[in-house]
């Protein structure tokens, strides 16, 4: 028994989730269907690599993982000569992929170009036939285990960004990235980066407010009392700014694409310029 992944912005109150299961078992009565989230905000690529990226590799390999978020019309401005309608078959670290052609696969394989297929659906009458032409195409995955069964190799496929931090010499600027249910906030500043600039100085963590400025890292939100503001790196080594028990990003203010500034200073007496 092979395991098939779902990952949508489709939420849980419209058909389409349950539809596509059906489909799925339909043709592949065996199959063991897990879903990882259709809660993805619509059309957001960023969100759903986060998600999805800090998910697949617990699985099994061997998994065939499908995920259907596609770049909003924004985004596909940037080369309009790419149809985001177009899905893509990928092999890579032993996984299977199905993905819409958005720019979510560039943002998983740092920088390694995997195996990838191009799929085209027909145009007439897409929307009807989207769920059998996904089934399909699992389908014959499923039983080939193979991307080449799909169609030919190709590197043409739309490529994606991440925003980076900015660095200094004594500051590092990151971005909020994703907020999760609890409104807990994680930023674009990875756990290398801050000890490679920390360079075992002292640190503060400025949020908006003075008051809100954090100085000192914990391993989990217990290990400050309830209410009181916490920083960690998260199990994806994410620095993650939350509260114990409270929901951070209502308190700080804060939102997906904010700033999280962090100053380094040598020693107790030392000024910090805001």
């Amino acid at each position: 028994m092979s395991i098939i992944t779902l990952t949508s912005d489709w939420g849980t109150h419209d058909y389409f989730a349950g539809a596509l299961k059906g489909r799925l078992l339909s043709k592949i009565p065996d199959a063991q269907i897990v879903d990882i989230s259709h809660d993805i905000p619509a059309h957001n690529v960023v969100y759903a690599s986060y998600v999805f990226g800090n998910t697949y590799k617990h699985f099994p390999k061997g998994t065939i993982h499908l995920v259907t978020v596609q770049a909003s019309v924004e985004h596909s401005k940037n080369e309009p000569e790419k149809n985001i309608s177009d899905y893509l078959a990928v092999e890579m670290d032993g996984h299977f992929f199905i993905v819409s052609n958005s720019g979510l696969i560039s943002l998983l394989t740092n920088g390694v170009i995997p195996k990838i297929v191009r799929l085209q659906f027909p145009k007439k009458n897409y929307t009807k036939h989207y769920f059998n032409e996904l089934a399909d195409v699992i389908s014959v995955l499923y039983k080939s285990n193979d991307v080449a069964s799909l169609g030919e190799y190709t590197d043409d496929f739309l490529q994606a960004t991440l925003l980076n931090p900015i660095v200094e010499p004594s500051v590092i600027r990151g971005t909020v990235v994703y907020i999760d249910r609890f409104g807990n906030l994680v930023t674009n500043i990875e756990r290398q980066l801050f000890e490679e600039v920390r360079s075992q100085r002292r640190f503060i963590i400025s949020l908006r407010k003075h008051e809100y400025d954090i100085n000192a890292l914990s391993e989990w939100y217990d290990d400050v009392v309830e209410g009181e503001k916490v920083a960690m790196f998260n199990a994806a080594d994410k620095l993650e700014i939350g509260l114990n028990k409270g929901i951070a990003n209502k308190l700080f203010g804060l939102k997906i694409g904010d700033t999280i500034r962090i100053d380094f200073y040598d020693n107790e007496s030392s000024k910090i310029d805001y």
